[in-house]
């Protein structure tokens, strides 16, 4: 078992502080993760995965779709309970659960609390997790049996609270995409800061965008190299030969996860291929914000096919996402594809590809969710679970903001990109103002 994320938030009179035995007011969240031992399970028909030999450069690996299980039905037969600094125990609580991993939520005893509470001024981060400072030790006992590996809970130092992050994928192969187009990792994510993104976490699963990130300060971004091998050399191999999307749904949650009490919202964005636009807000610097802060929509939205406002039986909302934060899961952000010829010259790929599928993506085929890190559960690559505590989840109108995927940036995929659409080159000067000078690579056919 694999513990991805750790987290503590309030849970007065309720589960798992619901103990009428104990007057605990603290909940210890992990994150788990379990597999079997020898082999890597597959969630999807592997049969109906596999990648087209024309997509390899593109994709990588050998299968699409297919992610790796998490083994929640082993996990949910046992008795688990978290053993604290002090000796006390405490039951874990399973749920909520997904096919990628399981939260359990034990109370954190009340004999514990100063000791968390005194972990920052133990050292930093990096020292406490290296066994150079003091860390706050939990240990796992299923079905009586105390796993050998002690958990160390690490804190992070306090900074400035972002409004939104962004967070890729596991990526992979910097050398081919820069190969192919030399500043797409740097104009994908100057495009989005310019837009009003805070932050991003870049993820991938080779060391491979080391390098590529250099330039930007950890200000703009969080840097996690060798994702898959945090897990194992099982599944880092998994993830190299076979599959590089095997543990997706994993990394989303880390990245969320990593993100509480430290941003209001988190947004996957997944690739350097995916361009947020609103139609809204246009171009304007920082105007991303203003759909959160003020009512983007008069209506919820739940499952509108056309990709026009549907209200949410029961659930109209005058207020804006973030005045309802507490009470809201996330949202999610329709997809629409991008190609059609390539325009000879271009500076950037929202340059090179200025044509548009006419509808978005079906809802619930692929959506990118803009997550509440408290209330969404636990990712599921396109969407999120919730925590079944009847928390309000948001569909954005394409109009208010859409997700724009380059899908003809290796080899034409769009078969009904029809729609001239250049509004995103409003932003091309700015974006390309932010490269290094005397840098005249341009894209490679």
């Amino acid at each position: 078992m694999h513990v991805i994320a750790a987290s503590v938030r309030w849970c007065e009179g309720e589960v798992p502080c619901a103990d009428p035995d104990y007057d605990d007011v603290l909940a210890l969240e992990l994150l788990v993760f379990s597999s079997s031992i020898g082999t890597v399970e597959y969630m999807g028909a592997q049969s109906v995965a596999r990648i087209l030999p024309e997509d390899r450069q593109r994709a990588g690996g050998l299968l699409a779709d297919a992610h790796c299980q998490h083994d929640s039905s082993t996990l949910v037969v046992q008795k688990v309970t978290c053993i604290f600094p002090s000796g006390a125990e405490r039951q874990a609580h399973q749920g909520p659960q997904g096919h990628w991993a399981t939260i359990l939520q034990c109370a954190l005893p009340m004999e514990d609390e100063e000791a968390l509470a005194q972990l920052p001024e133990s050292g930093s981060e990096e020292q406490q997790c290296a066994g150079q400072a003091p860390a706050f030790e939990v240990r796992l006992r299923l079905s009586g049996v105390v796993l050998e590996k002690t958990m160390k809970l690490c804190s992070k130092p306090p900074e400035p609270r972002r409004r939104i992050v962004a967070c890729s994928q596991p990526l992979f192969g910097a050398g081919g995409l820069q190969s192919r187009d030399p500043h797409l990792v740097h104009d994908w994510i100057n495009f989005h800061l310019e837009l009003g993104v805070e932050h991003f976490q870049i993820y991938d699963l080779d060391d491979s965008f080391k390098e590529v990130l250099e330039p930007f300060s950890s200000e703009q971004v969080t840097y996690v190299p060798l994702f898959a091998r945090r897990f194992s050399e099982k599944f880092h191999a998994a993830s190299r030969d076979t599959n590089p999307y095997c543990l997706s749904p994993q990394a989303q949650d880390h990245c969320v996860w990593s993100w509480r009490g430290r941003a209001d919202w988190v947004l996957q964005l997944t690739s350097p291929d995916v361009f947020l636009w609103s139609s809204a807000i246009g171009g304007l610097p920082g105007r991303l914000i203003e759909l959160l802060d003020e009512p983007a929509e008069r209506e919820a939205l739940h499952g509108a096919e056309d990709g026009t406002s549907a209200p949410e039986a029961g659930r109209p909302t005058t207020g804006s996402l973030q005045a309802e934060w507490e009470i809201t899961e996330g949202a999610l952000v329709r997809q629409v594809e991008f190609g059609g010829p390539p325009v000879p010259g271009a500076r950037s790929v929202i340059e090179r590809f200025v044509w548009r599928d006419k509808m978005p993506i079906q809802v619930g085929t692929y959506e990118f969710p803009l997550a509440q890190p408290w209330n969404c559960g636990l990712m599921n690559v396109v969407n999120f679970t919730g925590r079944g505590l009847g928390h309000k989840l948001f569909r954005f109108n394409i109009e208010t903001l859409r997700a724009d995927h380059y899908v003809d940036m290796f080899r034409q995929r769009c078969k009904r990109c029809t729609i001239r659409d250049a509004a995103k080159q409003r932003m091309v000067p700015s974006v390309l103002a932010q490269r290094p000078e005397n840098d005249s690579r341009t894209w490679s056919d």
